[in-house]
């Protein structure tokens, strides 16, 4: 195992080289992306040709403080200690001893250098474009940044509902009546804002129309196997050859004289007098499908065949499946038909919402992280300054960093490739170290998608020559632990790799929790009058929380390893999950 680790190390850190690595969790991803910037440091690269970016500001300050750690250490350690270090970080033998004398003076270049090594999330670097864009571009324009666009968002609902009340017969007041009749008010609410969040999906799909309303809805009915506004159903009833079948089917049915079966032909003749064709199929749905929306299974049986002989059974089967399957192509049409409805209703109702929302940050002259991405991917791609903005790129920035990348979203991806193309383009390559698991991929609600980490590994392969590597070693987990983790990954995705633990001997024990039923006693509305004050909130969710902090309480001593302070650890389980009023994020007491 050492030696398999050592070999994809040696090839990870080469600076000469473009890599991509993916590394399961505890693997040791950021000791190797920041080794991998002394390893470029030690080759000659000044601090101000680095970019590296990672997810978090947390996980930035981290990288940087433990980069001046190194870098500190090379300054002062031993002889022996450096050259330890460059061997751990793959520095072939032969060159170590011309390699300490620059590894001693990298502090000072490190503190001295400017402008310095760039360590930063997506948006704090597309910042740093937008700032350092031509005045002319209009990228920032003095606008400030604001944190929180949840408040705005809410200011911008209101003053849209407002809005449509004053105008009830207009158009999107009828499509909201449309939404809030069919999904509720939360479900709406939670689909628009949705909407105002992936705005930039929506501009960059829509950009180039002048009713990027109509634009989209023309594209839905275009890839649709029938017309919004057809009576499908209808369609289907005035097929004489299903009258027939329907009226043979009944019969059939009768004559087979189970109890069941003289039912349903029975709600057959039914829906036969219904003159309404959605009635009529909402009664024989059911004769032949399933709640569940399954055809009913039949089958041939010794009775049947007694009743109806051979060809009467065989002729019953063939017609239950030729009218089932008339029934569900049916429903598929009706539900294609339903959801251009909700695009219809929801895309009016959206572009409104976010026309509010633009229309208040203008009038507050701040932006906010999605219009961040937005203009940067505008600056580096559309706009008439791309091109110089690509030349500045080129001349600062030889070799680009990406840390969590699985947690990469699709704007943020075509910023950077717009940059990587135009280098190749003037073969002006910088080397690119990546590295991520989408299996850790967390952010979907920030619009991460972790498919972009197998479309970054192929275009960085093909184009730039990086190589491919794994790294499944984790030093995180015990091996009991990364045994759950295969068996569990191994059954959901075909293309998993196993992990393998390197505490080979390291304790470790997983434990499945018990699960709760209910507390009737806790009657609904019991926490309608509650004072938060000196009262805990009721409920399943509180209910749950506090049996499982009590589980974990119990066995604290009772068989249950927790490693590091395994008393801290439930008393912190313990306050964050029993209903105090008052929580802390802190071990022990109360805010």
């Amino acid at each position: 195992m050492e030696q398999q680790i050592r070999q994809l190390n040696s090839a990870a850190l080469d600076p000469a080289h473009s890599a991509v690595i993916e590394a399961c969790a505890g693997s040791g991803k950021t000791w190797l992306l920041v080794s991998r910037i002394v390893r470029v440091l030690l080759a000659g690269a000044r601090p101000s040709e680095i970019l590296a970016i990672t997810f978090t500001r947390k996980a930035a300050q981290e990288m940087q403080a433990r980069l001046h750690e190194w870098l500190h250490f090379l300054a002062i350690g031993s002889d022996t200690e450096i050259k330890q270090f460059l061997r751990d970080r793959e520095v072939p033998e032969g060159e170590i001893d011309a390699a300490l004398p620059r590894a001693r003076a990298l502090f000072e270049t490190f503190l001295t250098d400017l402008p310095g090594i760039t360590v930063s999330t997506f948006h704090g670097w597309f910042l740093q474009l937008l700032k350092r864009a031509p005045l002319a571009a209009g990228s920032a324009n003095g606008a400030s940044l604001v944190d929180q666009e949840s408040s705005l968002i809410d200011e911008a609902w209101d003053q849209f509902a407002d809005g449509l009340q004053r105008h009830p017969d207009s158009q999107t007041a009828v499509a909201l009546n449309w939404l809030l009749e069919n999904y509720g008010l939360a479900s709406t609410r939670s689909l628009l804002t949705a909407f105002v969040n992936k705005r930039t999906e929506w501009w960059a799909f829509t950009r180039a129309s002048a009713e990027p309303v109509q634009f989209v809805l023309e594209q839905l009915r275009g890839a649709m196997a029938v017309s919004p506004d057809e009576d499908v159903i209808e369609t289907m009833f005035a097929d004489p050859s299903l009258g027939k079948a329907l009226d043979e089917y009944a019969d059939l049915l009768e004559r087979n004289e189970v109890k069941s079966d003289v039912e349903r032909a029975g709600e057959l003749r039914r829906a036969f007098g219904e003159v309404n064709a959605a009635r009529r199929f909402e009664l024989v749905w059911p004769v032949l499908m399933t709640g569940s929306g399954q055809p009913r299974l039949r089958k041939a049986t010794d009775v049947g065949r007694r009743r109806l002989g051979d060809d009467g059974q065989q002729r019953l089967l063939s017609l239950h499946g030729q009218i089932g399957s008339a029934l569900e192509r049916t429903r598929v049409l009706l539900d294609e038909q339903t959801v251009y409805r909700l695009n219809e209703a929801g895309l009016a109702c959206g572009a409104e919402l976010l026309m509010r929302y633009e229309s208040i940050k203008r009038n507050r002259g701040v932006i906010d992280y999605t219009d961040v991405e937005w203009r940067s991917w505008l600056l580096l791609t559309t706009s008439d300054y791309a091109e110089y903005m690509h030349y500045r790129l080129d001349a600062r920035y030889r070799h680009i960093l990406l840390d969590e990348f699985q947690d990469t979203n699709p704007l943020q991806w075509q910023i950077l490739k717009a940059w990587l193309e135009a280098s190749a383009e003037v073969e002006s390559r910088p080397r690119v170290f990546l590295v991520g698991d989408p299996k850790q991929s967390i952010y979907r609600f920030r619009r991460a998608e972790p498919r972009l980490f197998e479309v970054g590994r192929k275009y960085l392969c093909e184009r730039h020559g990086a190589r491919k590597l794994e790294q499944n070693v984790t030093r995180r987990n015990a091996p009991a632990i990364v045994s759950v983790v295969n068996s569990l990954f191994t059954g959901l995705a075909s293309d998993f790799k196993k992990h393998q633990p390197y505490q080979v001997s390291l304790p470790g024990r997983v434990e499945l929790l018990p699960l709760f039923d209910a507390d009737n006693a806790s009657g609904a509305g019991g926490d309608r009058w509650r004072n938060p004050l000196d009262a805990p909130r009721s409920g399943l969710g509180s209910q749950t929380g506090s049996r499982s902090a009590g589980t974990c309480a119990a066995n604290r001593d009772d068989g249950w390893p927790l490693a590091d302070s395994g008393r801290r650890a439930v008393a912190y389980l313990a306050l964050r999950r029993y209903p105090h009023p008052c929580q802390s994020a802190h071990a022990s007491g109360y805010l």
